[in-house]
Order: C-alpha cells, then structure tokens, then sequence
C-alpha cells in the first residue's frame, strides 16, 4: 500500500495539487513577513521552472518596485521550501 499510494496521487494530479499549497502556503508567508501590507493583495505566484517563480502582479508600477524585494523573497522561500531549489523570482503582468 506505501508503494502504490504515491503513484496513484500522481497520476491523479494529487501532489501536483499538494506542491501548490505547499507554495501558496510559503509565498504567503514569505510576503507577510517581508512585504509592506499594500503589496500583499496585488499578486499571486504562478508557475515555477528551473528555480524560477513567476509570480503574477496587478499593476505596472509594482513589478519595479517588487523587484527590490526579490532577494529577500527568494532567501525566505528556500528556507521554507528548500526542495523546489527556487533562485530567482519573475514579477509579471
């Protein structure tokens, strides 16, 4: 039963769905603790690639500004998720 349960979840798409959560739940803690509250509400993470997280951002202005945050983002999820080897982080439109 060990052996079978985790080809069964991937082949439903269940841990693709438990690495989701996993980043949402880390990208909200990484934001709360590091970004003013007036950013918070304006992005969502996306898809990760090749230590790559993009991230999704509302307005044009913010993705500069976001920017500037980019390392301390990136240091707070490699503690939080040290498996997804994330390195750098994208802000998009």
């Amino acid at each position: 039963m060990g052996d079978i349960l985790p080809q069964v979840m991937a082949r439903h798409g269940f841990q693709r769905q438990l690495d989701n959560d996993a980043l949402l739940a880390a990208w909200d803690a990484a934001v709360e603790e590091i970004l003013p509250a007036s950013f918070r509400g304006t992005m969502q993470p996306g898809s990760l690639g090749r230590g790559t997280l993009k991230v999704r951002v509302e307005h044009a202005t913010l993705v500069q500004e976001l920017s500037f945050f980019e390392s301390q983002l990136v240091g707070k999820l490699q503690q939080l998720l040290p498996e997804k080897n994330i390195r750098h982080i994208k802000f998009v439109l």
